[in-house]
């Protein structure tokens, strides 16, 4: 009276096992991604910040802004005062410096009127990372913080502002 007890799983429970894993999966994918993007919108925000309180010292030593981001220096002593630029690394593009992880790309133009009162500080992010799609952000002189979220390449009255809603 010897009984066979068969150990393991069927090919239908595994079956089952990979369909319910595949489900999982793709659902939590896209949330992940979106995850992602949404959290490395703050590399964004603290460059395009950083950025601004460059721009206001080399403003208060030098008494106007310049476009001169990746290179120069601020420096003032006694008897010198430099203002070529706000001395920081270079991305590889003229007038242009990486955010801190390296997701956006920094820039500085003229604000409403010369550099020499305003500016507009605009990150945008590097082609082909996941950011790609998400739009660019800029900060003014005056504080103004906008962010075109459906990336159209200009910035409507609802997107005058960094937050997601």
């Amino acid at each position: 009276m010897n009984k066979l007890f068969s150990s393991g799983f069927t090919l239908i429970e595994l079956m089952i096992v990979v369909v319910i894993l595949g489900i999982l999966a793709g659902i939590a994918y896209p949330s992940y991604t979106r995850y992602i993007i949404e959290s490395r919108r703050s590399d964004a925000q603290i460059g395009l910040t950083q950025l601004a309180a460059l721009e206001e010292k080399f403003f208060s030593q030098c008494n106007t802004y310049t476009v001169n981001i990746d290179g120069g220096a601020i420096t003032a002593d006694a008897t010198n005062l430099a203002c070529s630029g706000l001395g920081q690394p270079t991305s590889g593009t003229a007038d242009s410096i990486f955010s801190p992880n390296r997701y956006y790309v920094l820039t500085v133009a003229n604000g409403a009127s010369t550099i020499a009162t305003s500016f507009v500080a605009t990150a945008t992010p590097v082609a082909g990372s996941s950011q790609a799609t998400d739009g660019a952000f800029t900060i003014s002189n005056t504080g103004l913080k906008q962010w075109d979220r459906n990336n159209n390449s200009a910035f409507d009255s609802s997107e005058n502002t960094w937050r997601k809603n």
